[in-house]
């Protein structure tokens, strides 16, 4: 049998999961999110009570009053983390700064306004490309540098890499050391990275397309044979300086 004290944390995290799976179709809009009454809610603490399904993998933690966007995570491990922290007497704009600060992957989303377009614009960064019978070299590896410090120096694009999680946040910081609070906490930028629809419809963020996602890593796109020019894989080289 499970401890009873076991069973109290599994427990709330249980009906959680019930609900999520209940729920995971549900498109939740600005006005849901302001009226606690229109959609589900899972009354287990005060920020646990808070937590709102946008979409599948998409959970709002909270608004960030100041600045009128909401915090999202993708994953109920960070949704939990971020309850932690907000019943901690953290606010969510701390909340942020911790994520950014130890790696989690976050997203602060605002709601499209009346009469926005439904596709904001954006600059996409281009591929580097090599043919099948390319001879790798150091010169190679000096060029994805170079791409990535390029693509980085658009603050949208920063901003999304800091806010990527995982290795993308490692590189970002790599080549650009800690990022400024305003640059997290003023919110999304248009036109840089600013990606609608990619999370939820009618919500944006700086969201990093597969040109940024292949720049920052260092990825090149490469023929599949020599006979072939529009099969095409992505390609790490990374030779030693």
């Amino acid at each position: 049998p499970i401890p009873v004290q076991l069973r109290c944390l599994i427990k709330p995290l249980h009906d959680y999961l019930d609900v999520l799976g209940a729920t995971r179709a549900a498109v939740l809009t600005c006005s849901d999110l302001l009226d606690s009454d229109q959609h589900c809610a899972i009354n287990k603490g005060k920020a646990f009570g808070n937590l709102r399904l946008l979409r599948q993998n998409v959970i709002i933690v909270g608004r960030c009053e100041s600045k009128s966007w909401y915090l999202a995570v993708k994953s109920i491990v960070d949704a939990l983390h971020a309850c932690r922290l907000i019943d901690g007497g953290q606010s969510i704009s701390e909340v942020a700064l911790h994520f950014v600060d130890h790696g989690v992957e976050f997203h602060t989303l605002r709601a499209m306004r009346s009469g926005e377009p439904d596709i904001l614009p954006q600059l996409g960064a281009p591929f580097l490309i090599r043919s099948a019978s390319h001879t790798w070299s150091h010169s190679d590896f000096q060029v994805a540098e170079d791409s990535r410090r390029t693509v980085l120096q658009r603050r949208g694009v920063a901003r999304a890499g800091y806010m990527a999680g995982g290795i993308l946040w490692r590189l970002t910081r790599e080549i650009l050391g800690p990022p400024s609070d305003d640059l997290i906490l003023d919110g999304p930028i248009p036109g840089e990275g600013a990606m609608n629809g990619m999370i939820a419809p009618r919500w944006f963020d700086n969201q990093l397309g597969d040109g940024e996602h292949a720049a920052i890593c260092g990825l090149f796109l490469s023929a599949q044979s020599k006979s072939s020019s529009t099969s095409c894989t992505t390609t790490a080289h990374t030779p030693l300086p």
